[in-house]
This record gives C-alpha cells, sequence and structure tokens, in this order.
C-alpha cells in the first residue's frame, strides 16, 4: 500500500478517538466513519444510513481501522503516569486507575490539572497515532 497522507492518518486517529467506526477505501482512501454502535447509547443507526450503506454496500473494498480495547487504553494511561513528574498527581492517578471505573477516575484528576491535562491529550493523541500507523503498515 502506498504511504496513507499524515493528514488522513491524523482523521482516523482523531474519528477512532471520539469512538467511531473507521473504514478505509483500499483504492481512494476515502474515509468513512460512523459512531461505533458498541460503544456509543445514543447511536441513531437513521442518522448514518449514508455512511452505513456506503460500507455495506462495497464491504469488500473497505478495511476497517479498529480501535483500541480498553487494555490497550488502559496500557497509555500508565505509561503516560510514568512521565508525571508531580508527585501528588502521580499517586492520585495511580489510585485512579485502580478503582472501578478507572478511565472517569483518571479524566477527573487530569482535568484538574492544567499544565498535565495539556500534556495528557498530546501524549494520548500521539499514541493514538502510532496505533493507526501500525494497523495501516498491515495493510500492505
Amino acid at each position: 500500500m502506498t504511504q496513507i497522507p499524515q493528514e488522513t492518518v491524523q482523521e482516523i486517529a482523531d474519528h477512532l478517538g471520539m469512538g467511531f467506526r473507521v473504514f478505509l477505501h483500499r483504492e481512494t482512501w476515502e474515509l468513512v466513519t460512523y459512531p461505533n454502535e458498541d460503544k456509543s447509547a445514543s447511536f441513531e443507526p437513521s442518522m448514518w444510513k449514508k455512511e452505513i450503506k456506503a460500507v455495506r454496500k462495497e464491504r469488500d473494498k473497505y478495511h476497517e481501522i479498529e480501535g483500541m480495547e480498553p487494555h490497550d487504553s488502559f496500557r497509555i494511561m500508565e505509561d503516560f503516569i510514568a512521565t508525571v513528574n508531580d508527585l501528588p498527581l502521580k499517586d492520585r492517578l495511580l489510585r485512579a486507575i485502580e478503582q472501578k471505573k478507572f478511565f472517569a477516575h483518571f479524566k477527573g484528576h487530569i482535568d484538574h490539572s492544567s499544565v498535565y491535562r495539556e500534556r495528557w491529550f498530546q501524549f494520548r493523541d500521539q499514541k493514538m497515532m502510532v496505533w493507526v500507523q501500525e494497523q495501516l503498515g498491515r495493510l500492505a
């Protein structure tokens, strides 16, 4: 497969980060996206008819780029925590990921840390880009 433009990789990563299903046309590199019905309680198929129909009509021409599983996202949170130099925040984050609903607890602590909040988003986005690039590399 020819090199996918970085803008397309970024767009795929952004959509996956929002909980969308992402399909890449094998010939044109056109993206078709719609919310992942398994991850969105408010998913309304009628609002995404065009996109769903496009993929179903020519399913063999699309490759689905998979989103991360919860254990992959958890690993990214662990990796990020290892970079945190603010010891009280690091301790709160470590305790957050040991609880039930660890995503929500982690987010709550990160959202209240202006400096690390921005670093978290950059870190997570970079890891998502690598995730997407690895999948695209397997398409060759």
